[in-house]
């Protein structure tokens, strides 16, 4: 049901049980002979007294509750007690009502203390009747345990609500932190491939600059000027971009990390991973498809980093298993398949943070990234990344 909808017929729910509570006294009181003591017309009254107020149960419980309490009182010490007529079923029926939404609304300590003061006043002012014998044990001691159960079953659903309450708040809470996590997790893995790509970059300009240099004081003839002025240019662009990409991007490097100035991997080194990665109890299989090419250092970078992540994670989650790793040279682009039979996956994505790191690096090159289970078990991540061919 909509929430719109379901917000309309709550709020006409209340004076409809309202209503009709007043109609079944009305009944008692107006058409079945012999059902009312005293005037009919002010047996209405206390009708009126201890029906209407319900239509506000759900906003003012309590207050609710204490009016048709008094009511319900009144009209009995009023028109029925101490004589022998039993009174109407209505009042009582809006007490166990007003009863049960109190106790349901009461969630503090001070709420409950005085709901349970009502119900107490209720179940005292018949005493009265009971000890002069106006009534008979059989219908008051009935209606004692009636007003405990709704009390009690009001307190049931009130614990229900609030333990219900704070499982949503809990999720609530675990939901935002997992997002922080991925958001932290993303902003570490981007931090590490401007890192690693730091060092891709620096060396390409560095050999620029070098490369400009070297040709600009090899042209000794006068009238080859502008060209070594061009040159002389360029080397000292190239010498500030270098000044400014190790104080813009090498804040990124951080002092405990052990590998800075190791060399960035390569799909070369590829068999010395699946070997890592045997020894470590997975059984790996490589296979490589195509020609190779000399490729761009960053998408080199990014292929091994992905192969190594899905390794990883096959490594940690898959149990016993094997492994097939497919890098396939296609025509402009790179194809990685890294897949394993193990366990499978939960939820459909296995735990961790890896594959926030693989789409970081296959977004990084506009590709695409797919991660998911596999029928009958395992896990398989399929990478393509776009590329342009480097002549050798």
């Amino acid at each position: 049901m909509p929430v719109r909808a379901k917000s309309a017929l709550d709020r006409l729910l209340d004076p409809l049980l309202a209503a009709a509570l007043l109609a079944l006294g009305a009944a008692e009181v107006w058409i079945q002979p012999g059902q009312a003591a005293g005037p009919r017309g002010v047996n209405t009254v206390f009708l009126f007294a201890a029906t209407v107020p319900l239509a506000w149960r759900r906003r003012r419980p309590i207050a609710v509750l204490a009016v048709v309490t008094v009511a319900a009182i009144a009209w009995n010490y009023v028109l029925y007690l101490p004589g022998d007529d039993q009174p109407p079923l209505t009042p009582f029926l809006a007490v166990l009502v007003a009863v049960f939404t109190a106790s349901t609304a009461a969630a503090d300590e001070r709420s409950a203390t005085a709901v349970i003061a009502l119900i107490a006043g209720w179940i005292v002012s018949e005493v009265p009747a009971l000890a002069i014998g106006g009534q008979e044990p059989g219908n008051i001691v009935p209606a004692w345990i009636f007003t405990v159960f709704a009390w009690a079953m009001g307190r049931v659903v009130c614990r229900q609500r609030q333990l219900a309450a704070a499982l949503a708040e809990r999720a609530s809470q675990l939901e935002a932190e997992r997002e922080e996590k991925a958001r932290l997790a993303v902003a570490l893995e981007r931090a590490r491939i401007a890192r690693e790509l730091h060092d891709v970059v620096t060396h390409n300009v560095s050999v620029m600059v070098i490369e400009a240099g070297v040709e600009g004081r090899a042209l000794g003839d006068a009238d080859r000027g502008s060209t070594r002025e061009a040159l002389a240019t360029i080397e000292q662009i190239g010498r500030d971009t270098l000044v400014e990409l190790r104080r813009l991007l090498g804040v990124l490097r951080r002092s405990d990390d052990g590998v800075a100035l190791a060399p960035q991997p390569t799909l070369e080194r590829l068999d010395d991973l699946v070997e890592q990665v045997r020894e470590a109890g997975l059984p790996v299989a490589l296979r490589v498809e195509g020609d190779r090419a000399p490729l761009p250092a960053g998408v080199e970078l990014s292929a091994y980093r992905i192969i190594q992540e899905a390794l990883t994670n096959a490594l940690k989650h898959a149990g016993p298993a094997h492994a097939d790793v497919l890098v396939r040279y296609g025509p402009g682009e790179l194809e990685l398949d890294v897949r394993d039979d193990g366990r499978g996956v939960r939820d459909g994505v296995r735990p961790g943070h890896g594959l926030l790191g693989m789409r970081e690096r296959v977004a990084l090159h506009r590709g695409a990234l797919e991660a998911g289970g596999r029928d009958g078990g395992g896990f398989c991540v399929h990478a393509r990344l776009p590329l342009e061919v480097r002549a050798p």
